[in-house]
């Protein structure tokens, strides 16, 4: 299935929330909503020129928006009203909030900007040094135990930590845990706590989060961070030397599927092997139940795939592709790929041809 913008206004970025409806956002600073389960899309506004957006918030019909003002904005994608505004006055580079919707964050260049929900306004900011180029940033809800650095050692108990812990993630490979109090905690005094950290060794090209894990992929490696300790793991060799777009780790069923989105086409990989490509250009994300693949193209359009067959495949002999190389129109995947008229996007579906005539929106 491909969307695109009628007039050839190019989309620019798509994101799956957690009821696996899809927003998309075109140059111009256009904001559509696609719903699979009702067939039918929306348009949400315009808020102005968007530079980056996070569909994964608090509750689900909520949108945070980056601006090319440097400004960030929540906005109710059902209705189309601003909810909040947070004022940077900096290019900002990321967006996104925890889990229970009480925090949001601002990534720019050289600080992250940790913001109360509620009362809007700023309630931390971490700053980094230029030189160390901050790449990735996310907020994580919800208290593990972490050993303290002595017991680390020893083997002794644990302590609890921060409700909320802020992820930082940098391209030379640095990563950072920071804990936060609680904001019911009117004693304790607001200040970002160090709890662990970690060094991937060298330059990064992508980083995603599971549960206590981060996933970090350099250019020939993708390593495993324990959040708690900062220890590594790695996980996967890159034998492909195209540039990575981004990267998606999704556990189904137990299976655990790192998938890597190249220039050129999107690798499935488990236990090092790949179980699935799909030949497509661009960045992609996924459902949260791993249902539909979303392709935002270089050409500026969105090209949806069902994908819920590749999680349990058995490793596929591939043909190597150079790199930077456009595949054949008619080739898509090394396993088949079905195309059905999605009844709900994590149920059934109604065994029908879908027509190939292209969905075009009206920006109008």
């Amino acid at each position: 299935l491909d969307v695109r913008v009628k007039g050839g206004e190019r989309i620019i970025g798509a994101q799956f929330n957690f009821e696996n409806q899809a927003v998309l956002w075109s140059e111009k600073g256009n904001i559509y909503k696609l719903n699979f389960a009702q067939n039918r899309y929306w348009k949400v506004g315009k808020p102005g020129l968007v530079s980056c957006a996070n569909y994964q918030m608090t509750p689900p019909t909520n949108l945070l928006v980056g601006l090319h003002t440097g400004r960030a904005i929540l906005i109710d994608t059902d209705s189309g009203a601003i909810r909040s505004r947070f004022v940077e006055n900096c290019d900002i580079l990321g967006v996104g909030g925890s889990s229970d919707g009480a925090l949001v964050f601002t990534h720019c260049r050289d600080h992250v900007t940790v913001w109360d929900s509620v009362t809007r306004k700023a309630r931390l900011r971490l700053a980094l040094q230029l030189e160390a180029s901050l790449e990735f940033v996310r907020i994580l809800t919800g208290p593990p135990t972490i050993p303290t650095s002595q017991h680390r050692v020893t083997g002794g108990p644990t302590i609890p930590t921060s409700v909320h812990r802020v992820i930082t993630a940098c391209r030379d490979g640095k990563i950072a845990v920071w804990g936060l109090p609680p904001l019911a905690n009117k004693k304790s005094v607001d200040k970002f706590e160090l709890l662990s950290e970690g060094n991937i060794g060298s330059e990064c090209e992508g980083f995603c989060i599971v549960e206590e894990d981060l996933y970090a992929a350099t250019k020939i490696e993708v390593f495993k961070v324990d959040l708690a300790t900062g220890m590594k793991e790695k996980v996967v060799d890159i034998k492909d030397r195209e540039r990575i777009c981004n990267i998606d780790v999704k556990t189904i069923e137990n299976r655990t599927v790192i998938v890597l989105h190249l220039e050129t086409r999107s690798l499935f990989l488990r236990n090092g092997e790949v179980v699935e490509q799909v030949f497509c250009w661009g960045a992609g994300c996924f459902t949260r139940d791993g249902f539909l693949m979303g392709k935002t193209k270089p050409e500026g359009s969105v090209e949806f795939y069902r994908v819920d067959g590749a999680w349990n495949k058995d490793a596929v002999k591939i043909k190597k592709v150079a790199a930077k190389t456009k595949p054949k129109a008619d080739v898509k995947s090394t396993n088949t790929v079905r195309i059905e008229r999605i009844d709900k996007s994590t149920a059934a579906i109604i065994k029908e041809r879908v027509k190939t005539a292209v969905p075009i929106i009206d920006d109008e």
